[in-house]
């Protein structure tokens, strides 16, 4: 079954404004958390998520990048 882009109220869900600035109606955050003890790996994970080339990786998921 293929995915299916559904408008609401005439918003657009590909626009990446209308995602970012919530205005669509269905969207969510996402949180990457780790314990305050965490191992260096841990933290080299969450570091390299929020990098420039972490970033592209979660565009290219189809997920809204935080840059």
């Amino acid at each position: 079954m293929a995915n299916r882009v559904v408008p609401i109220e005439g918003i657009d869900p590909l626009n990446k404004d209308t995602i970012k600035k919530k205005v669509y109606p269905l969207s969510r955050d996402l949180y990457l958390a780790i314990p305050d003890k965490n191992s260096p790996e841990a933290k080299q994970f969450i570091e390299f998520v929020q990098s420039p080339q972490g970033q592209q990786l979660v565009e290219k998921a189809e997920f809204i990048s935080i840059l």
